[in-house]
């Protein structure tokens, strides 16, 4: 499975952000046509196809003809918001290995996105490359990462601080004199990724946090990257794309394949060759996903239906006792809630 995946965790902010500038319409319309919701991305994380915010971005940029959606979406980034991931990231002693554990750490809230980091004379130059090519959107997501990487650095060398300059890749030529005006600073066109320019003379800026917190932030950060890690296979993949396609009332393959941009067979045959199939993954994630509704939820058994992919609730049923013997409604009181 090659898509290129993204934690919810991590599409929030652009979510929360969207909400601050333009009306509840518009943010509706762009989860919409991205195949989203808020319930998907508001739950517990998971992970989804990055492409997913790509389309979202474009559908917000569209909806409110501002083609520099990206860019104005995070001025006021604040990195703080991927919560314990960044605590890892924030806990360092010194800038630079603060960035070396983002990059460490890129795996756990990304799968297939790169680094792309060099030295230039006598500047470190950041960059990420999103690798999603010509995805639609996928300029947008460019245009948030110089402010989302600046904000790292911020962190170290105070609230004021910006790049020497900002690099974008080719695809952002002829409209460096707007995004100048957008970042405040110098834009190259032409790069291998989106990166800003840190002075050397920068890179080793201490942690201005007393040692006690950083040691706290770290410590948190690390046992939250245990807890989470990207999907390491199909079935894992087609596992999180259930999670998030079955809160919308969705359980079928080919919704499924469709979230994730391949087709049918093609994810048929991948599940095989690690000994599963769809219907097999789609059982278990439903029946873990029902106990977890009925325990620690108020929602109505209909409700709980709805959020398996189930179209009637006497199905529901039917399928609930098969699985635990019991009825959903007897489930719930042994369980107490």
């Amino acid at each position: 499975m090659d898509t290129v995946l993204h934690s919810t965790l991590a599409f929030r902010p652009a979510l929360q952000l969207l909400d601050r500038i333009a009306s509840p319409r518009v943010t509706e319309f762009a989860l919409k046509e991205a195949g989203l919701s808020r319930t998907v991305l508001e739950g517990s994380p998971v992970f989804i196809p990055y492409r997913l915010q790509a389309r979202f971005l474009q559908s917000a940029s569209l909806k409110l003809s501002e083609k520099h959606i990206g860019a104005y979406l995070t001025e006021d980034f604040n990195y703080a918001a991927f919560g314990s991931y960044s605590e890892y990231v924030l806990g360092a002693p010194r800038l630079d290995v603060a960035l070396s554990r983002a990059e460490k750490i890129l795996p756990s809230i990304q799968r297939g996105s790169v680094l792309r980091n060099r030295v230039a004379g006598d500047h470190f130059v950041l960059g990420f490359d999103n690798m999603l090519g010509g995805t639609a959107g996928a300029e947008l997501i460019d245009q948030d990462l110089p402010f989302v990487l600046q904000s790292v650095v911020r962190e170290f060398c105070g609230r004021r601080w910006r790049p020497s300059w900002i690099e974008l890749p080719e695809a952002h030529r002829g409209t460096e004199t707007a995004l100048q005006y957008i970042y405040n600073v110098e834009v190259r066109v032409g790069g291998s990724a989106a990166a800003i320019a840190i002075p050397l003379s920068d890179i080793e800026t201490p942690n201005p946090r007393s040692s006690e917190e950083r040691l706290t932030m770290t410590l948190a950060g690390i046992r939250d990257v245990r807890a989470r890690q990207t999907p390491a296979s199909t079935k894992e993949v087609v596992e999180n794309a259930l999670r998030a396609n079955l809160a919308m009332g969705s359980a079928d393959i080919e919704t499924v394949a469709d979230t994730l941009g391949v087709g049918v067979r093609k994810l048929q045959r991948q599940l095989q060759s690690e000994n599963t199939s769809f219907k097999e993954v789609r059982v278990t994630e439903q029946a873990e996903r029902s106990r977890i509704l009925l325990s620690d939820t108020d929602m109505s058994v209909a409700e709980v239906a709805y959020n398996l992919g189930f179209s009637e609730v006497n199905s529901f049923r039917r399928t609930f006792v098969s699985w635990f013997g019991i009825s959903p409604t007897r489930f719930r009181k042994l369980s107490g809630t």
